[in-house]
């Protein structure tokens, strides 16, 4: 009986809830992997030009198709990385790219680092369901920062 007793303790943890991680790297990468195979061949020469042109971290290593898709799933998790992280080539660029999104006299939630971390840049958030007035879009979202290119 004790021996069930501590088999039952040790498996408790197991399920328990936990935090969701379902939409990390791995998620974009995977995402990032099967948008690979449904490119035209020329769209590949141009993000392959994109990737070699852009941050170091994200360049292939050589020109192989391999290395090319394999930069191309890496670069997938760029927007997660650049708004968490403050040591990429392009921090001087974020304060303009962002104040080309946002309304005239907007001002962002200083406290939420959006001036200066482009946090909601690669989604947007819109509820599925909602009772009365429908909440305000913000206005630096993935649609308008794919609309700047």
């Amino acid at each position: 009986m004790k021996r069930l007793l501590l088999l039952a303790a040790c498996s408790l943890p197991l399920f328990a809830p936990t935090r969701s991680l379902a939409w990390n790297a791995t998620g974009h990468e995977q995402i990032a992997d099967i948008a690979w195979t449904r490119l035209l061949p020329h769209t590949r020469i141009e993000l392959a030009a994109i990737l070699k042109a852009g941050d170091p971290v994200f360049q292939p290593k050589s020109d192989s198709e391999a290395d090319v898709r394999a930069a191309f799933r890496i670069a997938s998790t760029f927007p997660d990385i650049i708004r968490g992280n403050r040591n990429t080539i392009y921090e001087a660029d974020i304060p303009a790219m962002n104040s080309r999104l946002w309304p005239a006299g907007f001002q962002p939630n200083a406290g939420d680092g959006e001036a200066t971390l482009c946090k909601k840049w690669h989604y947007l958030d819109k509820p599925i369901r909602n009772k009365g007035a429908a909440p305000a879009i913000f206005p630096s979202n993935g649609v308008n920062a794919l609309n700047l290119a």
